[in-house]
């Protein structure tokens, strides 16, 4: 058994996307600033490369290094903002893709874990915490809600019971007796 739809995204999906954009547009802010710095020091090395012409070679082969790494802060810079963009996307749109399916394997090839689904639609969703395999029930059919552009999951279970939810409540309970042995 097979079943896809749209459906609109929940004010719990939007509250999720949203963090996520936070924390991409915080790391976007950061590498923006390094950049900047990283270009406002290599043009302080070319001046001062003119002003000294005797340690030139030297300030041109630094003025270089650091203008690579300023280069190198963009491409990331242009990552982060890229996902956060489709992210931001997916809000707008409020769509999400509901698939309920009995055909699905959970592979586990190097450091990668996903679900394919295998019939009628061949599907490849990424998981991204390896506790989730232990958690999904395989010979139970699996209900999975995937944004529709950032391929971002906002729902898993074999029941009623988003197993996201859980591993989250797993991690607040050890983050709370990691902070009272801590104390």
């Amino acid at each position: 058994m097979y079943s896809k739809r749209q459906l609109a995204l929940t004010k719990k999906d939007i509250g999720n996307l949203n963090g996520s954009i936070t924390v991409g547009l915080a790391f976007s802010l950061v590498f923006f600033t390094i950049g900047l710095l990283l270009s406002l020091i290599y043009q302080s090395f070319i001046f001062l490369g003119w002003q000294f012409p005797v340690y030139e070679k030297i300030w041109m082969g630094v003025a270089a290094i650091i203008g690579y790494a300023g280069l190198f802060v963009l491409i990331f810079l242009v990552f982060f903002l890229y996902k956060t963009i489709i992210e931001r996307l997916d809000i707008v749109r409020g769509k999400k893709t509901y698939y309920y399916t009995d055909h699905y394997q959970i592979i586990e090839k190097k450091s990668d874990l996903y679900i394919k689904i295998n019939s009628p639609v061949k599907k490849r969703i990424d998981l991204l915490d390896n506790r989730l395999k232990e958690m999904i029930d395989t010979t139970k059919p699996l209900t999975v809600e995937v944004t529709k552009y950032s391929k971002t999951v906002l729902f898993i279970s074999n029941n009623m019971d988003n197993l996201l939810d859980k591993l989250e409540e797993i991690d607040e309970l050890e983050y709370a007796a990691f902070e009272n042995g801590k104390e």
